[in-house]
């Protein structure tokens, strides 16, 4: 008795295995989060201004400011 209902958990608990590794699969490969082909959504920053006051970190002078933009929830950018 005791032999059969251990391979009966087996036997399920391989089905919802599978089962879950099969819904991970469709969701990643048959269902993406945008359609394909379609560009992400870009903000225009072509004409944005930004004052030199905010500008951190500054080091020395001259015409050119680089400006780095980070996400920090990115564990790298972190």
């Amino acid at each position: 008795m005791y032999r059969n209902l251990r391979s009966a958990l087996d036997l399920l608990s391989t089905v919802l295995v599978i089962g879950a590794a099969g819904a991970v699969l469709w969701r990643v490969v048959v269902t993406p989060n945008s359609p394909p082909g379609a560009a992400p959504a870009v903000e225009d920053v072509r004409n944005l201004k930004i004052e030199a006051g905010v500008a951190r970190g500054v080091k020395g002078t001259g015409t050119l400011a680089l400006i780095e933009f980070s996400d920090y929830e990115c564990p790298f950018c972190a």
